[in-house]
């Protein structure tokens, strides 16, 4: 059979068009994997990267000749080249990964997390694989844990430190006010069955041990729950602890007061009068000094108190790491407020911690706390 000529170049403009759009197509992928935010690649079962595109370069900080002339696995974190070998293992069996994690050491020595997905040729030896980078949300997951792992000790903490101090009031019950109701009785008795008036000395005596019975009782509904602080407000409650710790340990706090009303809900008034507390407890403990200073402040709509000391202080990272039950307690409370906690402190320069919430406005009832200035309190926390 014979070909015409009209034939013959038809046949040859449909292969050129065939030809031009093939290239147009091939021009338009060769754009997506350069301009791709994805980590793009061609990898052989050889362990090398045959091709990669920018991305690698901009994540990795390694040029493209240095990641096609070295075998992938030197890039890839000692701790994760055994697992990485079992996936190219599987691969160059035909089976293809929907989803792995490895890290890549970055050329400056820095590590970032990778999630790849990758289909293999077994044929021609090799893998088109994309990966994308998953480091902050594996540093989000690890924080997470962190986090989770600190409420579980705080938890854990917190039956602990409530046990001491059922047996700390048991103890108090026991050598103070049972002793003394005890010793009261005795007293009574030796009156009942002493012939004649009961002598003004063993009245005296006896309405003396009362009175002492009635300031134990006193002093032990105090550190239950201060009836000052439910019926006259925050700052009186304030004043009666600093006096109650100079008595109990000699620690001599100074009371600064704006003046500047601050009515505060019962949530919030419990919740700053137990964090004082326990950071003046601390200053005894720790700080290695007889002196405080609390500020009370309104700052607009919100509450801010400050607990200083002129003691050792102490490396912030240091105690924040090590998961402080105390700081973190007090933290947590203060953000179911809203609020925040800021701690300054150094080595030999003292302590200072800032407590922050927002005040109730005219329209929160008494017992509730306002949010509304909850994320200005949050934007403040360093």
């Amino acid at each position: 059979m014979v070909v015409g000529e009209s034939g013959r170049s038809g046949g040859a403009a449909r292969s050129r068009g065939t030809d031009a759009a093939t290239q147009a197509a091939t021009a338009e992928l060769e754009r997506l994997f350069d301009l791709s935010l994805e980590l793009l690649c061609i990898a052989g079962t050889d362990g090398y990267f045959k091709r990669v595109n920018p991305a690698f370069e901009r994540l990795l900080g390694y040029s493209t000749e240095t990641l096609l002339t070295k075998p992938f696995l030197d890039f890839i974190h000692p701790d994760d080249v055994e697992d990485t070998r079992r996936e190219i293992q599987r691969l160059s069996e035909g089976v293809p990964t929907v989803y792995f994690e490895n890290r890549y050491v970055r050329r400056d020595g820095s590590v970032c997390w990778l999630a790849w997905s990758c289909a293999p040729d077994t044929k021609a030896g090799l893998l088109y694989a994309a990966a994308r980078d998953v480091s902050q949300q594996k540093q989000a997951e690890h924080a997470q844990e962190v986090y989770r792992r600190r409420l579980r000790s705080l938890a854990s903490e917190l039956l602990l430190v409530e046990e001491r101090e059922r047996h700390r009031l048991a103890v108090d019950l026991h050598d103070g006010l049972d002793q003394l109701i005890t010793l009261v009785r005795m007293r009574l008795t030796e009156i009942r069955q002493a012939p004649g008036p009961p002598a003004p000395e063993a009245l005296a005596e006896l309405e003396q041990l009362v009175d002492q019975a009635n300031q134990s009782a006193r002093s032990l509904t105090f550190q239950l729950s201060p009836p000052l602080l439910h019926d006259l407000g925050l700052e009186p409650a304030v004043q009666w602890l600093a006096e109650d710790l100079e008595r109990q340990y000699g620690l001599q706090i100074e009371l600064d007061d704006d003046g500047e009303p601050k009515i505060a809900g019962e949530r919030l008034r419990f919740i700053f009068f137990r964090s004082i507390r326990e950071l003046l407890v601390n200053v005894f403990k720790h700080a290695r000094t007889k002196r405080a200073v609390v500020r009370l402040r309104r700052d607009g709509a919100l509450l801010r108190v400050d607990v200083e000391d002129d003691g050792v202080g102490f490396d912030v990272q240091s105690v924040q790491a090590s998961a402080s039950y105390g700081l973190f307690s007090i933290r947590e409370r203060l953000t179911s407020l809203g609020g925040a906690m800021i701690v300054e402190s150094a080595p030999g320069e003292g302590t200072r911690v800032a407590l922050m919430a927002p005040l109730p406005g005219p329209q929160d009832d008494e017992g509730s706390d306002a949010e509304s200035d909850a994320d200005g309190v949050r934007e403040s926390a360093p």
